[in-house]
């Protein structure tokens, strides 16, 4: 992808974040920008915390994946090893692998068919967003 088209996204995204567009509309579109830039990722959600501690899907690409949508999946740092890393450390981890790494929650592994992950904290000092 050529600089120049790079350097236009994310000076959209920023132009969004600025006019207080709707949280949804702003996070569909780091959505795409993440989807377009990652090579090889075939999806991406954003979750955001829950009151009970949990996290819920609120925005993904594709917007269903066999035929369920983000916002039917619950992740819980209970049950949820990564999420619970990710939390404490507020640090990113990357699985190659998920069939050899017991730290995701195998339910939403098994449903997407989820291959490798990313998964990455969106947090502002120690505040974390999602």
């Amino acid at each position: 992808m050529p600089e120049h088209t790079r350097y236009a996204r994310l000076a959209n995204i920023t132009q969004l974040i600025n006019s207080n567009l709707d949280l949804k509309v702003t996070l569909e579109y780091v959505v795409t920008a993440i989807s377009e830039e990652v090579v090889r990722c075939d999806s991406v959600g954003i979750y955001l915390p829950q009151a009970d501690g949990t996290f819920r899907g609120y925005v993904s690409k594709p917007s269903y994946i066999d035929n369920k949508t983000i916002d039917q999946m619950i992740i819980d740092p209970e049950k949820d090893l990564l999420a619970r890393e990710i939390i404490k450390t507020m640090v990113s981890i990357y699985i190659p692998d998920t069939s050899v790494d017991p730290r995701p929650d195998p339910s939403p592994i098994h449903v997407f068919k989820i291959k490798s992950l990313l998964g990455l904290p969106i947090c502002y000092g120690s505040e974390l967003y999602v």
